[in-house]
């Protein structure tokens, strides 16, 4: 199931104080039995599966308080396309991820050693098997190269694997999306400078390509890549905010070109996201906040023709530092998840065919340690990634959890 993260222009500022998570093992035959099983407390998600329903669905405590991992440090969520369920974090000098093996979490290294670098990153998946695209600054002579992390049959993860650029560039990746049908892993990202949309993609043999989208023409603006996914004929598109509005671009033959601006004007925040593969939905969603402007927006994109509608307004406040979309399993409908990880604060919304909710803001009764992830599980239904505590308890006191959306909805 598809997971879609945003990351809008001021999530940049943040990324460093929140974690990075990636998807990992769910099921399945492989033995992932070698990595280190997290010693914190186990309990079932409550959630009505379907019967016989497989992946089984992955307990609820991710990572339990008073290791020396720290539950606050996790930031992205996603489901592969064979059900694996994983999560990246933030560890001393570089990234681990925990991997739900079928019955228990365990423990992998990513990469290690960094010392820095660019936030940006995107998470998807090669083959059913997650993988995460970084920029790193570290003492190897990759430093500060886009890099692919791939997880291996063994439960390990491959060690960086460079998207080959121009050998004087900095570039970054910040959204992918794999097609089981094609094995293609379609990504995107910018320049180091964020003035220069590059489009990345990973063909079935492994090997890399990448292509040239678009420029910003303004002396003083910048462009972000926040969306990467398909139109109804099969054609690749790829959207982007920045100073000239959210923009859809297409590839016609091996030539990118904008083909819609979908909202006009200066947009410092934007993101679209695509239905599941093989989904009926005839549209993609759109979450945005234009300069000058506090409210977050909801529309829709057409699959057929690129061109938005059902404009709505989604939450009357600013300072949202991501947003995310969890399409149901038919990809019409689904839920919104809008998060200031500043003020440790969510909204969800959701939307149905043409029609938005307004947000509503998610368990006030809680602090968010840091920002929430949402996803739809094939067997457990919307989820979330939270770790939230009660405004008396002590900070980072609380685990990290993933449970389904409609069991923490409810104080």
């Amino acid at each position: 199931m598809d997971l879609i993260t945003f990351k809008p222009r001021l999530a940049f500022a943040f990324a460093s104080a929140l974690a990075v998570v990636c998807l990992v093992g769910c099921g399945g035959g492989d033995d992932d039995s070698a990595g280190e099983p997290d010693g914190g407390e186990q309990v079932d998600a409550d959630v009505d599966a379907p019967p016989g329903c497989q992946p089984v669905v992955p307990t609820a405590t991710v990572i339990a308080p008073g290791g020396s991992d720290v539950a606050a440090s996790v930031r992205d969520l996603v489901v592969t396309s064979t059900g694996r369920v994983g999560v990246f974090h933030w560890i001393s000098g570089g990234v681990a991820a925990r991997v739900w093996d079928g019955s228990s979490w365990t423990r992998r290294d990513v990469y290690g050693g960094s010392n820095g670098g660019y936030s940006a990153h995107a998470v998807s998946e090669i083959d059913g098997r997650p993988v995460l695209l970084a920029t790193p600054s570290d003492t190897s002579g990759d430093s500060d190269k886009l890099r692919a992390w791939p997880q291996l049959a063994s439960g390990d993860f491959a060690a960086g694997q460079v998207v080959p650029v121009a050998p004087n560039d900095v570039d970054v990746a910040t959204v992918a999306r794999y097609s089981p049908t094609s094995s293609v892993l379609a990504a995107a990202g910018m320049t180091g400078d964020f003035r220069t949309l590059l489009s990345y993609e990973r063909g079935p043999t492994g090997s890399w390509a990448v292509q040239f989208v678009d420029a910003v023409a303004t002396q003083f603006g910048s462009v972000y890549a926040d969306g990467v996914g398909t139109l109804a004929d099969g054609t690749a598109v790829i959207t982007s905010h920045g100073a000239e509005g959210l923009i859809l671009h297409r590839r016609t033959g091996l030539q990118w070109s904008d083909y819609r601006t979908l909202v006009a004007g200066e947009v410092i925040a934007g993101a679209v996201a695509f239905p599941p593969a093989g989904s009926p939905a005839p549209f993609a969603v759109a979450v945005y906040q234009r300069s000058g402007t506090q409210a977050q927006r909801g529309a829709l994109v057409s699959l057929t023709d690129g061109t938005a509608s059902a404009d709505t307004e989604l939450l009357p406040v600013g300072g949202i530092d991501y947003s995310e979309v969890a399409f149901d399993p038919d990809g019409t409908r689904g839920t919104i998840l809008l998060v200031d990880a500043d003020g440790r604060r969510a909204w969800i919304a959701t939307f149905e065919g043409a029609a938005f909710t307004t947000a509503t803001e998610l368990r006030p009764d809680r602090v968010f340690e840091t920002g929430p992830h949402i996803v739809q599980h094939p067997c457990g239904g919307t989820m979330i990634l939270h770790v939230t505590r009660a405004p008396t308890d002590a900070e980072w006191s609380a685990p990290a959890v993933l449970e389904p959306l409609a069991d923490f909805r409810v104080p």
